[in-house]
Parts: C-alpha cells; structure tokens; sequence
C-alpha cells in the first residue's frame, strides 16, 4: 500500500466524476480542468508539458501526453487557443477558475469529514481513544478503499462495516458513485488514445466475472459481502 494518498487526487476524482453526470462529455471536462491551471498559474501561454505539469500540481492528474495534446488540438480547433512557437495561448485570458477550484474544495472538506467519522466509528467499536498512528492508518486504508487499491486484513472489518451502516446515507453514497465514476474515467485515458469513446460503450460488451464475485452476488459468501457489491 502507498504510504500516502495526495488529498488533491480523491478530490479531483470525485469533482471529475460529478461533472461526468452533468452531460458534458470527458473532453469537455478535461478541457475544462485545462483551462483552470493557466487561471490558476496566470500564465496564459503554455507548451503541452506545462500543462500536464500543471495538471498534476493542482489536481494530482496524471494524463497521458496524447491526451492532453488532443485536447489542447481541440481547443485550438474551436478557436479557444492559438498555437505559437509551441505554445498554446488561450485566448480567454480572463477565465476564472474559482468554480472549479471552489468544487475541489467542496470535495476535499467532505473526505475530511467522512475521514472523522471513520475515527470516531473505529474508536466507538473499539471502545478506545486512536493514537496518531492508527488513525494515520485508517485515513490510508479508507482512501485505498476507495480507489479500489485493496486494504490491510487488520482495518477490512471496520471499513467494510463502517461502509455498510452508511449505505443508506444518500450523500455518502452519492460521494462513493463520484470517486467511482471519476475512477474509472481517468484511469481509462492511460489506456486509450480515443478519449471521445470513454463514459460510453457503443458495441456489444461482453463482462467475465471472478467466481467470488459471483458467490458474493447470491449471498454465497454471507449478507454483508453481498450488501457491498450493491453499493
């Protein structure tokens, strides 16, 4: 497991996976997260490896070269760029990026708070004040959760039970689906060149499951299993 998580990425996911349910399209978020860091850095003239290298300073995004190329392509086609000597100046030198940056925020005081009811879900279960390192730990299990990296054996129970009595809360379900989607998304730009397919599946699919997902679906495995998959 990573040691640590950077709070910008879970944030930036959740936000870009809640754009995804607004009908805009990837390419239009990606262009929209694009335009935020000239805002953000104001400078209004970047080559393509500034701007991947700004993504990741503010938003901890990792986009492939192509991706961020084709995009910055697309701007220049739709005449809100212009390419000079490398450089692709936006022409919309007055963008503000505090909507955008105003979201990430919205985003990254809810992980804290849902991060504080794990503590004090743990310490009511364990009927013990945490230490600096296990709530260090649980923070990092809890995230590992939810970029669907796997957790240690030692937080499983508490963390999949923690996720259970919370089912029923509507935000935080809604704050799960938006890292999901977000997930999914930007994890499938590092494995394709054609962004404009993403989100979206026009072909006939064909889904293998694992047999313990299967048993995990009918209750084979017990209620809870079950409950987790619904989620």
């Amino acid at each position: 497991m990573k040691d640590t998580y950077n709070k910008n990425l879970l944030a930036s996911i959740a936000v870009f996976g809640e754009l995804c349910n607004t009908e805009q399209d990837v390419q239009s978020i990606i262009i929209e997260f694009i335009k935020s860091v000239y805002a953000l850095e104001k400078l209004w003239s970047l080559t393509t490896i500034d701007v991947i290298t700004l993504l990741k300073k503010h938003f901890d995004f990792d986009f492939p070269e192509a991706v961020v190329k084709f995009c910055l392509n697309q701007m220049r086609n739709k005449n809100q760029v212009e390419k000079l000597t490398g450089q692709y100046r936006l022409k919309e030198t007055g963008y503000d990026a505090n909507g955008l940056s105003q979201k990430i925020e919205d985003k990254r005081n809810l992980h804290i708070t849902l991060q504080d009811r794990l503590i004090c879900f743990y310490e009511s279960e364990m009927k013990k004040k945490t230490d600096s390192k296990t709530r260090k730990e649980l923070i990092e299990n809890l995230l590992a959760y939810l970029f669907d990296n796997g957790i240690d054996e030692k937080y499983s129970t508490v963390i999949n039970t923690f996720v259970l009595k919370n089912s029923n809360d509507l935000e935080f379900k809604e704050t799960l689906s938006q890292i999901k989607e977000g997930l999914i998304i930007t994890t499938g730009l590092k494995y394709t060149s054609d962004i404009t397919s993403l989100g979206k599946w026009t072909d006939e699919l064909n889904i293998y499951l694992d047999t313990e997902i299967i048993f995990n679906a009918f209750g084979l495995n017990g209620e809870v299993y079950k409950k987790l998959l619904a989620l």
